[in-house]
């Protein structure tokens, strides 16, 4: 089992999940059952089934948007996969979620005259809305332009990169890509080719989340994932054309930008 680092939320391979609950905080826990098979799950907790398989991701973002968003900050996630990439997708979502619900209380909070309102600002700023130095991330050319097209992108880039690095345990997806695609050019595999292409995918879906959390959260997320994917129709363009056209070719290209030696 691995976790987001400092949040209530866990994933693993482990289908027999009440063998994990001596490992879990005694508060209300969600398990979201990403493997299509049947799971033993404690009686006292929310069993939900849906997937983050790449062709059917906008239902997993709707199920755990739908079923946190009545929920405090201490309800527990455990996302049982069949792979550490689903499991990591998911956790990244709830991580985007829980976020945008803490924005949101904190915001609130100024309203209530319980806090100041520069300091809760400089608060939500220094925990959310700032970035890693740009010479510290790796950048790729689809994620930069994606960031371009969507209302909220620079914000939704910079919660995304704060969940793919507290997801890292077993996987950090941007970190990866670079790894994956090196590999990819001294073997010419077409597996490594494969699995570089899905980790990009998984890490363009995660800009996704962070945007429309941060353009729909707020309001209660009066609009769907799915609906935000179909309003934002580059999304599904530039995954089509930008990222699995690479497939059926003999080589692709990233076109990265690395991190600076210093990095």
């Amino acid at each position: 089992m691995f976790q987001a680092k400092g949040s209530p939320i866990w994933g693993t391979q482990e289908k027999n999940v009440v063998s994990l609950m001596e490992k879990l905080p005694k508060e209300k826990l969600i398990v979201f059952n990403l493997t299509k098979e049947d799971l033993s799950a404690p009686g006292d907790a929310t069993l939900l089934n849906t997937q983050f398989s790449l062709d059917q991701f906008s239902e997993g973002v709707d199920c755990v948007v739908n079923a946190l968003q009545s929920e405090n900050d201490k309800t527990s996630c455990l996302f049982v996969a069949n792979s550490p990439e689903e499991a990591v997708s998911g956790m990244i979502t709830a991580f985007c979620v829980k976020s945008v619900q803490t924005i949101v209380k904190m915001k609130s909070m100024v309203e209530d005259g319980i806090t100041e309102k520069d300091w809760t600002e400089k608060l939500i700023r220094r925990s959310f809305e700032e970035g890693q130095a740009e010479d510290k991330v790796d950048h790729y050319d689809i994620i930069d332009s994606l960031v371009k097209k969507l209302s909220s992108g620079e914000l939704g880039k910079i919660l995304a990169d704060k969940a793919v690095d507290l997801c890292e345990e077993k996987i950090n997806f941007r970190n990866s890509i670079k790894t994956l695609k090196e590999e990819f050019d001294k073997s010419e595999s077409f597996d490594k080719k494969m699995k570089t292409l899905e980790i990009l995918e998984r890490y363009f879906y995660a800009v996704c989340i962070g945007s429309y959390v941060r353009g729909c959260g707020e309001d209660g997320f009066k609009m769907k994932f799915s609906e935000w994917v179909k309003e934002n129709s580059c999304v599904s363009e530039m995954i089509d054309h930008g990222i699995r056209f690479w497939k059926d070719m003999t080589f692709f290209s990233l076109a990265s930008s690395p991190r600076s030696a210093a990095a």
